[in-house]
């Protein structure tokens, strides 16, 4: 009923579902647009050289045919910084240095404007440039062009990524995929802490409206047990809770989706090629052969295969979710029936909010096999964290983890009993004199 009837509830969930879509159209836009402008512009740069050397002009010449390459124009003397947007410096005498070892030695004074958030790629280009000229340079003189592959990238290395807890080789993986695998384990995390906000905010939110509307009282009036009032506020929460979560994920992965759209757009647009190492190359015999030297038996997985947890993990991880649902839910409730208006209720939901999720994200960081499990997963706070991080890095905490998630259970369990007994006028009354009597000592003292 407050669903469909009160803004307070479903404005959030409209939210939920659109603010990541509208983000990512937004950074996807700006993004492409700066990026593309930024490396397909045409830059003027002022080059000084200072001293002297015999290979002044061949190291020049190739300097320019670089900057043309780039799109880079030299501007004429005295251009920098009101018609150019950078003075490269360069010390003729280092030039003769390469032939020995040195290096050139160049300085680059560049405009970096705060208006924009694009201000990189002009020491990117030049430095690029000088550098392809330095190295052109060198092989010329040393006559060693034909072997100018082998002296700019004289190895190739084939990565192979290894993760210990499954005990498998990852084959296919592509240079953002590892990026991806760690997000995956971090999505469970950040859903369970958008779950324990909404369902808090809401059903705080939907037993201070019916508190404000005095409709709690007549509800109280009426024959029906305090359970069943439980029970149907935290399921009431549930479903909106979970809408706005499904708003939450689906706008992420459009989100995401836009931002690599455009990032992959802006790099194509201006055909920018990023050297990265070998991934997902067949292994050779001898290669397998002295890994499973080092590994013992090791299988070959596919990423989708690491972030799917077993059918027993996602069904223990499953309740888990219900009950830190349920514990949120009742949460709200106590704090609801004690608050007089809805503005209150988002006050105390509000300052609950913050050490929730530092504590979420304190419990996220842990190292599943170094904590002691008997603390953090017989709750459903922290448990429901922990597990998700033990479910996606494939490790079995043992026969265990039914005792901890029934303890968990119990916690939840005793929680709505309690939650249930303060349902009625007095206690919640008695309560709310007490919280606000602790209140005013506090701002007293």
């Amino acid at each position: 009923k407050d669903l469909l009837r009160d803004p307070r509830i479903w404005v959030p969930i409209l939210i939920s579902f659109l603010i990541f879509p509208a983000l990512g159209y937004a950074q996807s836009s700006l993004i492409l647009r700066e990026s593309v402008e930024a490396f397909t512009r045409e830059l003027s740069v002022e080059v000084q050289y200072i001293g002297q050397s015999p290979d002044l002009d061949a190291f020049s010449s190739i300097l320019s045919n670089f900057f043309a390459l780039s799109n880079i124009k030299i501007a004429p003397k005295g251009s920098f910084p009101e018609k150019a947007d950078a003075l490269l410096i360069i010390n003729a005498t280092s030039i003769r240095d390469l032939l020995s070892g040195g290096r050139v030695s160049a300085y680059l004074v560049y405009t970096l404007s705060t208006s924009t958030t694009m201000g990189e790629e002009v020491t990117q280009r030049v430095s690029r440039a000088l550098t392809e000229a330095s190295r052109t340079y060198l092989l010329s003189a040393m006559n060693l062009a034909a072997l100018a592959n082998s002296i700019t990238a004289p190895s190739i290395t084939s990565y192979i990524p290894y993760i210990e807890e499954r005990k498998a080789i990852i084959g296919g993986i592509g240079p953002g995929d590892i990026a991806f695998l760690l997000l995956a384990a971090l999505m469970i995390p950040i859903i369970v802490t958008i779950i324990i906000f909404l369902i808090l905010q809401y059903s705080a939110t939907s037993m201070a409206i019916e508190n404000e509307e005095k409709t709690l009282e007549i509800l109280f009036s009426m024959p029906i047990p305090r359970g069943s009032i439980t029970m149907a506020k935290l399921t009431a929460s549930a479903i909106i809770g979970g809408l706005s979560v499904l708003g939450f994920v689906t706008g992420f992965i459009i989100y995401q989706n836009m931002i690599m759209e455009s990032v992959r757009g802006g790099t194509q647009a201006v055909n920018i090629t990023i050297s990265t190492p070998i991934t997902g190359a067949p292994i050779p015999a001898e290669i397998q052969d002295l890994l499973r030297i080092h590994l013992g038996n090791y299988s070959v997985a596919r990423i989708v295969d690491l972030i799917m947890p077993s059918l027993s993990s996602i069904a223990i991880l499953a309740v888990y979710i219900i009950e830190v649902t349920i514990l949120a839910g009742v949460l709200g409730i106590i704090i609801g029936g004690m608050s007089s208006d809805v503005r209150m209720a988002y006050t105390i939901s509000g300052s609950l909010t913050p050490p929730i999720i530092i504590f979420a994200i304190a419990a996220f960081y842990l190292d599943p096999q170094r904590v002691p499990g008997w603390l953090l997963l017989t709750n459903p706070l922290t448990g429901t964290i922990l597990y998700s991080r033990i479910a996606f890095s494939g490790l079995s905490p043992g026969p265990e983890i039914y005792l901890y998630l029934a303890v968990s259970g119990a916690v939840v369990a005793v929680l709505i009993y309690l939650s249930g007994r303060m349902l009625s006028l007095e206690t919640l009354e008695r309560a709310r004199r007490g919280a606000w009597g602790i209140f005013k000592r506090r701002r007293i003292t």
